[in-house]
């Protein structure tokens, strides 16, 4: 359905700073705001099955979203993905509007602001009479104050992760896709920096379709959305990384049934492969139940 914003489709490759994801945004705003949702998309249900389909007559509420997401996402002060997303669909939109070929220039590697700046024109003066407008309007001092102590408490605990040594254990995700911070409290303090999700007290426990993971209360790092880093910064206590409970193991090296302990967590699922290095250990969790 989206395939038809051509522009839309190849800005998918763009390197601006709002990330490829701002051509999502973008060409899904398109396509409602467009006629071709209302014409061209059937549904396979009868009016009788889905009796509260319209044909999308009224999409006011759906392009109301994206500004009250981009609202709504803006004083959050580590949300850097989904506001830069929406913010980034805005400024095509503009672009979009006002300035024609613009998609050309965003093809070659420029970046949204910059090619806004250069359609706009600003001069040295115009841009020191916006950023004391801006002081103005949107008090830049103590908004400044505010965010600076979120952004300090971040940082602090990012370098207090960076400092933690001892026996590294990684837990994979990844040959299941699944997106470990989905399951963990709301509640529990968290910082994010980029990809990387900070948990400085930890996360608790976790379960789903089969798999549970329980960790003691230490600092947790969940990274590139799959993995999660936990780190025994006393391994000399123990005899061993871990021990292993399990049903069977295959060819492929892969353990069935199995119930790993280390000192920080008890990991449960029904297949792991396990990889080791020096000071190392990796946990793959490869099936859901």
């Amino acid at each position: 359905m989206l395939s038809g914003e051509n522009h839309a489709g190849k800005l998918w490759q763009s390197r601006s700073e709002s990330g490829p994801e701002f051509c999502l945004v973008f060409r899904d705003r398109r396509v409602v705001a467009g006629k071709g949702l209302s014409t061209g998309f059937k549904s396979n249900l009868t009016p009788e099955q889905d009796p509260e389909y319209t044909q999308f007559k009224n999409t006011g509420p759906l392009l109301d979203k994206y500004f009250r997401r981009l609202v709504g996402n803006t004083p959050k002060t580590l949300e850097i993905y989904e506001k830069n997303y929406d913010y980034g669909c805005f400024e095509a939109l503009l672009l979009q509007q006002y300035f024609e070929g613009w998609q050309k220039e965003i093809e070659s590697g420029s970046w949204l602001d910059l090619v806004l700046r250069k359609n706009i024109n600003l001069n040295e003066s115009d841009s020191l009479q916006s950023i004391r407008r801006f002081d103005d309007i949107y008090q830049i001092g103590s908004l400044r104050e505010k965010h600076s102590k979120i952004i300090n408490r971040r940082d602090d605990t990012y370098r207090m992760f960076q400092a933690r040594e001892g026996q590294t254990y990684v837990i994979s995700f990844k040959p299941i896709s699944h997106y470990v911070a989905g399951n963990v409290d709301k509640t529990k303090t968290n910082y994010k920096l980029g990809l990387i999700e900070m948990y400085p007290d930890g996360i608790g426990a976790i379960s789903f379709d089969g798999v549970s993971l329980d960790l003691k209360p230490v600092p947790v790092e969940i990274n590139q959305l799959y993995y999660i880093k936990v780190i025994d910064t006393d391994p000399k206590k123990s005899n061993k990384p871990y021990s292993i409970d399990f049903q069977s193991k295959d060819k492929n090296k892969i353990y069935h049934n199995v119930t790993i302990t280390t000192p920080v967590f008890t990991l449960k699922a029904p297949k792991v492969m396990v990889r080791e290095r020096a000071g190392s250990v990796k946990f793959i969790v490869m099936s859901r139940t």
